[in-house]
């Protein structure tokens, strides 16, 4: 792609998404309640605003015409 002049970024969306699951991971691993924080829901919060980032994230991708 680069030999053809095209750009090989990630765009925003992907960013976004791996913040997310990045941000969803701590919590995760914690899964209790831990001074009145309930991490299992803060994770889950994140996980799913991940998948929300990978859908919308994957839609773009494909709806590109340069993509295909």
């Amino acid at each position: 792609m680069i030999e053809n002049g095209q750009d090989v970024a990630a765009s925003w969306l992907g960013k976004y998404k791996t913040g997310f699951q990045i941000a969803a991971i701590i919590p995760l691993t914690l899964h209790y309640s831990y001074l009145g924080i309930n991490f299992d829901f803060i994770g889950q919060f994140f996980l799913y605003g991940a998948l929300i980032y990978t859908l919308w994230s994957g839609l773009d991708y494909f709806s590109m015409p340069e993509n295909i």
